[in-house]
């Protein structure tokens, strides 16, 4: 069976105005720019944040372990995160949700294709579980 491979993006990568933190918890998402649906300026500082996986190879339906871990003193408060295809435009793949600050999004129609915060509280770290789905070259998580 053919292994995969896993890239990481930190968040000053390609898509940084795609990743924001938001406090709100009813707030809309827009599933294809990752931006909130509200007014917001994206960041253009470095980011204190990384986003951590378990492992970089992956089989279909793997659970692959995604952390999202503020650096230093550093907290958030809200957040949208997704796997895609490098230079692809929609989710691949579902989490689940096993982090009471987390959430399940769907885009696309996929349920829990994306997860975003659950509540508005600072947090350190977030951890989810992604499972791999068949047929996913590279990818990375935004």
């Amino acid at each position: 069976m053919r292994r995969h491979s896993c890239f990481v993006f930190l968040f000053c990568g390609v898509f940084l105005p795609g990743i924001l933190g938001f406090p709100q918890t009813n707030t809309s998402i827009d599933c294809d720019s990752l931006l909130p649906n509200y007014e917001a300026e994206p960041q253009t500082s470095a980011p204190p944040y990384i986003i951590a996986v378990s492992f970089d190879n992956f089989e279909p339906g793997n659970e692959v372990q995604v952390t999202l871990e503020a650096l230093g003193d550093a907290g958030f408060k809200g957040f949208n995160l997704q796997a895609r295809e490098i230079d692809g435009d929609v989710p691949v793949g579902t989490f689940k949700i096993t982090d009471p600050n987390t959430k399940g999004l769907e885009c696309h129609n996929m349920t829990n294709s994306a997860v975003i915060n659950a509540n508005s509280d600072v947090k350190q770290k977030v951890t989810t579980t992604w499972i791999a789905p068949q047929n996913v070259r590279e990818l990375q998580f935004m």
